[in-house]
């Protein structure tokens, strides 16, 4: 539809310059990288920021677009075209992903709404941690985009179980805001990253043992993306 091959969608965070790669249709349309500091690329983060599609001069190594995804009035997620030929960058294209945008926009903020009014019952009281049945849905999706090839998909168990709130937190504090905490079968916590591989999940349990907690990659729900 907008003539391109090269797109990807990064989740942004309130609390910081850095936004994250959620997706990528595939690796050349990845811009700067897994996490991408916004401050390096102001032009960008001002029209994002103010609810505007950037439109970018490929000369200056920018990309086509950057197309921000509101909810009440904040930028949870930003849709980048990396490339798209020139010729291809008419009024009409620049009016489709707006309208695009407005509707992805107005999904998403349902969708988020709807997730808000149903979390009592997803999370375990008190914390950010999904139940079973809610975190295999969301690791099945996983699974889902990994098998499309448009991310990665990662489990990491750790050795500790629902209870140990003090742990819980220390856990939570290291994690990004695109990682979800969850439970196995066995109520222990489990952690679903954020569009990174096994090799790039060493790192987290690496932090997790400087902090004394044992975790490890798990396979245990591999057979979701079967």
């Amino acid at each position: 539809m907008m003539d391109t091959s090269t797109v990807a969608v990064y989740t942004t965070n309130i609390n910081s310059s850095y936004i994250r790669l959620t997706a990528a249709l595939n690796k050349e349309s990845v811009y700067n990288g897994k996490s991408w500091n916004l401050i390096e690329d102001f032009d960008i983060k001002e029209s994002i920021d103010n609810g505007e599609i950037y439109r970018g001069d490929k000369w200056q190594g920018k990309p086509a677009f950057v197309a921000p995804v509101m909810h009440r009035n904040n930028c949870i997620a930003v849709i980048v075209i990396k490339k798209m030929l020139f010729e291809n960058q008419s009024l009409y294209q620049v009016n489709l992903l707006k309208t695009l945008t407005i509707l992805i926009s107005d999904a998403v903020s349902k969708a988020m709404d709807y997730e808000k009014n149903m979390e009592a019952n997803n999370y375990i009281d008190g914390t950010e941690i999904l139940i079973y049945n809610e975190f295999i849905k969301k690791v099945s999706l996983g699974y889902e985009k990994q098998k499309l090839n448009l991310g990665n998909c990662c489990v990491i168990k750790c050795n500790i179980d629902r209870d140990d709130i003090e742990k819980y937190s220390l856990i939570k504090s290291l994690l990004r805001t695109t990682d979800i905490l969850g439970l196995n079968n066995n109520d222990q916590i489990c952690i679903l990253l954020g569009n990174d591989s096994k090799e790039d999940g060493k790192y987290l349990i690496e932090r997790l043992k400087n902090n004394n907690i044992i975790a490890e990659i798990t396979d245990e729900f591999e057979y979701l993306g079967e």
